[in-house]
């Protein structure tokens, strides 16, 4: 009890002597005018008025905030005043220019008490321009496009001569047409501001800061921007990595398109080997499938490479061609020469086999009309061999060798053999003759004919008729001879 006693005297002894402390030492601050209107660079100037209402005397010292340091100045920045007297202190501004049009500033006397008031100094440029452009900017990667900066001439009295700057990481990506000019009261030019393709850089964000300033007066102004660069165009090219194919067969593989940017574009395929090249124009997100017809006449594994071309850039890509033995034949002859006697016929018995992988239909034929196959179209699978029999027969008249041209084929493969056919000569029918036995018959003696001149022989044997007559003759003498000998004997 005692000690709460002890604490409420302490208490009330301590806020007396706060309210004899505060009889002695009591200060106020007054400012006037409460609010002053200037021109950049021009000169504003409030009275500060400090009156000691305390009992003792007092030292003060003035204080300003709100306002730059660097614009203003204070007639006296310590007074000391006795008790129950005042005195008034100058505060002198100059303001710059600046993109606040009004400050709120505090005045303060601090001594052994203190005191404060306020004042609003307004800064009303008489020269004064404005830069504008676009906070954001879109901008599509690979090209260039073009948005427009704003200069006006607030002012009603001057002309300006102004002059443009950038910065920020923007400005390699950027062109002002024009850097310079002069701007009449209230005036207004239009610039293009160039953003350029940037087809080498990936989507980014850009800071662009615009600085307006006049050489002839204070007058100058900012805008700030943000470029974003993005891909408007792009696509994807999606296509077999393999192909397998019939050596000798066109076969037919696809490349499909996508446009996968915001934008409109058109597309060129090129494949350079096989001479093959299209245009297309593609919408956003629409994908177009092309078919290319590929043959290679040899087995084996080929890189066929494409390019596939935007309107900015372009992708290439490579495909394996894999020819393989599909079809092919092969003709086996029994008997590539054959000898033929006239009016007669020969067979033969070629072999016909599919060395192809898969099944096919052959026909078989000959280069001349005097021959007969059988059969003349085969159908046979893989690796399958059958015989055609081929029969020749030259027709009349023909004779001598002969290069003739066996043939098997299918619409993918083709095999042919030489045959070499030799035709003898015909030879004449030979006429039979006919011998007659004749009987013994005894010597006779013959009177000796009379001698026939030379020269008359020969003419005689030449008359068929007198050579008739002659033989006649001598063969019935003949037989009167052996009459007569039978008649001797006897």
């Amino acid at each position: 009890m005692k000690f709460k006693t002890l604490l409420f005297v302490f208490f009330t002894l301590l806020f007396a002597s706060n309210i004899v402390l505060a009889a002695e030492y009591e200060v106020s601050v007054s400012i006037s005018p409460k609010q002053f209107s200037t021109a950049p660079y021009g000169i504003a100037s409030f009275d500060i008025t400090i009156k000691n209402l305390g009992e003792m005397d007092d030292t003060y010292d003035i204080t300003v905030d709100g306002i730059p340091e660097e614009w203003y100045s204070l007639s006296q920045e310590s007074i000391d005043l006795k008790a129950g007297t005042s005195e008034t202190v100058y505060l002198f501004i100059t303001p710059y220019y600046f993109e606040r049009k009004s400050f709120t500033g505090e005045v303060s006397a601090v001594g052994q008490s203190s005191d404060s008031d306020t004042f609003t100094l307004n800064i009303v440029p008489d020269r004064e321009i404005r830069v504008s452009l676009p906070k954001t900017i879109t901008s599509c990667l690979c090209e260039e496009d073009e948005v427009t900066l704003v200069v006006k001439n607030l002012g009603t009295q001057y002309s300006e001569d102004v002059v443009l700057s950038l910065s920020g990481d923007a400005v390699d990506i950027v062109e002002l047409e024009l850097m310079g000019f002069t701007l009449d009261p209230e005036e207004t030019k239009e610039i293009p501001l160039n953003i350029l393709s940037t087809c080498d850089e990936e989507e980014r964000s850009y800071s662009l800061e615009v600085e307006a300033k006049s050489m002839t007066s204070y007058a100058k102004s900012t805008a700030s921007s943000t470029i974003n660069k993005i891909k408007c165009y792009d696509f994807e090219a999606y296509y077999p990595e393999e192909v397998k194919a019939c050596a000798g067969i066109p076969t037919t593989f696809e490349i499909e398109v996508q446009n996968t940017g915001i934008k409109e574009d058109t597309y060129e395929i090129e494949i350079e080997n096989l001479n093959f090249s299209e245009i297309i124009t593609l919408a956003p997100d629409e994908s177009r499938i092309i078919n290319v017809s590929a043959k290679q006449d040899e087995y084996g594994t080929y890189d066929i490479e494409f390019v596939v071309k935007s309107t900015f850039f372009e992708k290439t890509g490579t495909i394996k061609f894999i020819a393989e033995r599909c079809y092919g034949v092969d003709l086996e002859v029994d008997e590539p020469e054959i000898w033929i006697k006239p009016g007669t016929g020969r067979l033969t018995k070629p072999r016909v086999t599919n060395t192809g992988t898969r099944r096919d239909k052959f026909t078989v034929t000959s280069d001349v009309n005097w021959s007969l196959i059988k059969p003349s179209r085969l159908d046979l699978e893989a690796n399958e061999t059958k015989n055609v029999y081929v029969y020749y027969s030259p027709e009349f008249g023909a004779t001598g060798t002969f290069e003739t041209v066996l043939m098997v084929e299918s619409e993918n493969s083709m095999d042919k053999e030489t045959v070499t056919i030799n035709v003898e000569e015909e030879v004449p029918p030979v006429e039979e003759t006919t011998t007659t036995t004749v009987p013994e018959i005894p010597e006779v003696t013959i009177p000796e004919a009379p001698s026939i001149p030379t020269g008359v022989i020969p003419k005689i044997l030449k008359n068929k008729l007198v050579l008739s007559i002659i033989i006649g003759f001598m063969f019935a003498l003949v037989i009167l001879g052996v009459i007569y000998s039978f008649v001797m004997r006897g």
